[in-house]
């Protein structure tokens, strides 16, 4: 696994992790079904996930440059992209540090939701394992989303704009927000501060003590999404 972490001056934001991203897929590149609709353009989705609020992302394939590889020895683990039955969460929960990862994916249904609220929140991560799994507007949960972020078609590809139908990391504020209205927790900074926390102490355990909590106390006071219309279009 690895880490994407920069410093922040911008005070404010969300702080989060997305545990599942699939950066090496040829939509990241601009390709989409064997053909090039536009330019690679990964610095501009981390970018927009920086502005987000997403100081920490797992890319499992090990293949990004610029990254750092935590050699440890990892004593926990974490299902991804869990789109099982209540009875499955439960069995996965009787396992001491397993950690259920949480991402549209997850929120399809009202089954699916119900079966979310039984997850403990210190037994959560949150994810989108974009390019896919995205909140779709058939979802169940999509009538929590808040976030709201301008989109085009990859045929009128705008860098300052998501491609439609392509999930990002910036999106995991969206998970964030169906998880805390499903849960009945109003204090959205709180939660995603737990589910922060859970993330490092898994991945990240030599940041727990020290960055992840100076990131977090810089950033308890104040919540504000990078949301900002800057096209038009859908």
């Amino acid at each position: 696994m690895f880490q994407f972490s920069l410093s922040f001056s911008n005070a404010h934001r969300c702080p989060s992790a997305d545990i599942a991203v699939n950066f090496t897929d040829g939509m990241f590149k601009g390709i989409y079904h064997g053909k090039q609709y536009h330019v690679p353009d990964i610095q501009t989705v981390l970018s927009r996930a920086w502005r987000a609020g997403v100081d920490r992302i797992i890319e499992g394939y090990f293949v990004l440059s610029g990254c750092i590889r935590l050699d440890v020895k990892f004593l926990a683990g974490v299902t991804h992209s869990f789109t099982g039955s209540a009875e499955d969460r439960d069995k996965l929960l009787s396992f001491n540090n397993m950690y259920i990862g949480v991402n549209g994916c997850s929120l399809k249904t009202a089954q699916n939701l119900d079966v979310v609220r039984g997850i403990p929140v210190e037994r959560m991560m949150i994810e989108t394992d974009s390019p896919y799994c995205e909140i779709k507007k058939t979802h169940a949960g999509v009538k929590m989303v808040k976030l709201k972020r301008p989109s085009q078609k990859k045929e009128k590809y705008d860098p300052e704009c998501l491609v439609k139908g392509r999930n990002e990391p910036c999106l995991v504020r969206q998970v964030l927000e169906v998880v805390a209205e499903c849960k009945c927790i109003s204090d959205i900074h709180q939660l995603s501060q737990s589910l922060y926390h859970n993330t490092c102490r898994v991945f990240f355990p030599h940041d727990i003590d020290s960055a992840a909590d100076a990131i977090l106390a810089g950033n308890e006071a104040q919540e504000e999404i990078c949301s900002r219309p800057v096209c038009s279009g859908t």
